[in-house]
């Protein structure tokens, strides 16, 4: 059953492999240019430590795909469970949070940037309800702020509907009576979750844990809407570097992409590792 599966998949594996093989081989090729190698060595690699943007815009996108998705899996999760349990018009209801998953990225930014703008229908609600210019200010600066709420919301809006599909079809495997045991025990709401969600939804919810940090890590739609200009995520740095640059500048922006590339694959291997070494942890308890 598994050779056949592999044989069903291998058209897929071998097309996204040889196309994004590819890519990345001709990014570490456009990197080691006519720019890049020097007499001190691979200069564009080396000018990535000595330009401070990058390293900036380096740790601001680390810092907006993990808190998106730590906000995405946190809240999928806990309305994941919420809706397991609740009553069946509830679960119904519960229908309308898959919307954003049909939405593409570039449409949920312009989803943001109209309810957050000053003239959107956030800051005429919080003017209406009389809070003032100052309240309705400050959503407006979510948008472009350095801190990057914009963005974040953005992800977050999109993205923790999937971890919700995705952990509840794990907890609907999950029998009602060990959260009726639970209950009879005296466990609260709150123990439940934490002593019987949580551990059955820890392996489905690391995967998509990655999933979504990665794609966070290389988007490019949303920081390009709501993005400020300083810092920037890496991949309008890397944007900016490559058709907006000069020419020395593009062997720079592979650099940069490269070394993007290579630490998604570390971070898969580790989190990976991680995660197994964990699970085996386990079950020796």
């Amino acid at each position: 059953m598994n050779r056949r599966i592999l044989i069903s998949v291998l058209p897929l594996v071998l097309f996204y492999g040889l196309t994004v093989g590819a890519g990345l081989v001709l990014a570490l090729l456009q990197s080691l240019g006519p720019a890049g190698f020097a007499a001190d060595g691979v200069s564009a690699y080396g000018e990535l430590l000595e330009r401070p943007e990058i390293g900036r815009s380096i740790l601001y996108t680390l810092y907006i795909a993990g808190a998106s998705a730590i906000l995405s899996v946190i809240l999928g999760a806990l309305l994941a469970w919420t809706l397991r349990w609740a009553s069946a018009p509830v679960r119904t209801a519960g229908i309308v949070f898959h919307l954003p998953i049909i939405l593409p990225h570039i449409v949920v930014g312009f989803v943001v940037m109209v309810l957050l703008a000053p003239t959107g229908p956030v800051s005429a609600l919080v003017a209406r309800l009389g809070f003032g210019s100052a309240v309705s200010d400050a959503f407006a600066w979510m948008l472009y702020s350095p801190a990057g709420i914009g963005m974040i919301l953005a992800y977050v809006y999109k993205e923790f509907p999937f971890v919700t599909l995705m952990a509840l079809g794990v907890l609907r495997l999950v029998p009602e009576r060990m959260v009726v045991t639970a209950r009879m025990l005296g466990a609260g709401p709150v123990r439940r979750f934490f002593a019987v969600g949580v551990p059955t939804m820890r392996p489905i919810l690391s995967q998509v844990f990655i999933i979504l940090f990665l794609y966070a890590l290389g988007g490019f739609e949303i920081p390009w809407l709501l993005g400020s200009s300083r810092p920037q995520m890496i991949p309008i740095t890397i944007y900016s570097l490559y058709f907006q640059g000069s020419l020395e500048d593009r062997p720079v922006a592979m650099a940069a992409l490269s070394v993007l590339a290579l630490f998604s694959i570390v971070f898969v291997a580790l989190y990976a590792h991680a995660a197994d070494r964990i699970s085996h942890r386990e079950r020796a308890v």
